[in-house]
This record gives C-alpha cells, sequence and structure tokens, in this order.
C-alpha cells in the first residue's frame, strides 16, 4: 500500500468521524466538511455556510516517515489540524458553546483508533484553541484541535 494511501485513509476516516457526531458538534446534516481550509471572512462568500467543518492534514510539521532495514513496512507520524466554524450575532453568545463543542470533539478522537484497509492510526495528543472574529455583523466563533496521527505498519 502507498504511504499516501495511509495519510488519505486517515483523514477520510476523520471527516466520516465528524459527519458520525455532526449534532454533538453543533453542526446538522446541511454542514460541510471539507479537506482543506478557508479564512472566516470569506466562508459565506464561498458558500460555505454555517457551521462548517474543516480537516488539515500535515501542516505544521510534515509526515515523519519511520522506515524498517531490511522491510517495507513504515510508520507514519504526522500532524491533522481540524477546525469548526460557528456564526454569532454577540462575542458573549459563543464563546462557551464554541468551547464545548471543541472540548467535545477533542473528547470524540483522544486516543481514538481508526482503521482502514491495511492500515491502522491512533489519534493522539490534541491541542485546542478558540478564537473569534467580527466578519461585517456578525461574529464567526471557531474551535481548532491540533493532534499527531501515529500508524504503525503502513506500506
Amino acid at each position: 500500500m502507498a504511504s499516501k494511501t495511509v495519510k488519505n485513509g486517515i483523514v477520510d476516516a476523520v471527516k466520516a468521524l465528524i459527519l458520525a457526531n455532526i449534532t454533538t458538534l453543533g453542526g446538522t446534516s446541511a454542514s460541510r466538511i471539507t479537506e482543506g481550509d478557508e479564512e472566516p471572512t470569506y466562508l459565506e462568500r464561498e458558500g460555505y455556510g454555517f457551521p462548517c467543518f474543516f480537516v488539515v492534514p500535515l501542516v505544521e510539521g510534515g509526515d515523519r516517515i519511520h522506515t524498517h532495514m531490511g522491510g517495507t513496512l513504515q510508520d507514519h507520524d504526522f500532524p491533522i489540524t481540524v477546525i469548526g466554524y460557528y456564526k454569532t450575532d454577540k462575542i458573549s453568545d459563543g464563546i462557551r458553546t464554541t468551547s464545548d463543542y471543541g472540548y467535545d470533539f477533542v473528547d470524540l478522537i483522544a486516543g481514538k483508533h481508526l482503521t482502514g484497509t491495511g492500515f491502522g492510526g491512533y489519534l493522539l495528543d490534541p491541542v485546542l484553541d478558540i478564537g473569534y472574529q467580527r466578519v461585517v455583523d456578525n461574529i464567526v466563533h471557531w474551535w481548532i484541535v491540533r493532534f499527531d496521527v501515529k500508524t504503525k505498519g503502513g506500506p
């Protein structure tokens, strides 16, 4: 199995985990889950709507691939960042709620073992950040969770 298959499989599994828990994270069936990122200012203009979620692999660290002598198995260790965006009218309307959704996501992933065809990976060491920004007459709140993925015996 190719290394890219391991990375892509983990990203797809994280997106599926978000989708399976979309209401716990404050989303709806209409909420978009995208691999990539977008500036909060442009979310509505780009048609994302709120809330929306982004999964960003390999930012801030790259994939550390641990090879084994005499074999083809490799272990992968790479970061993934997940962002949830929400819109409110006032700052005070969203601080605690957004923070709670971020902690709910941390609880969903902490130590989780994700599997796919021929690989498995653990989601470890989450770091949660909370923030907000004024966008025209609204406030966009967000949580950002960065965590490490560790796989054993990839391609």
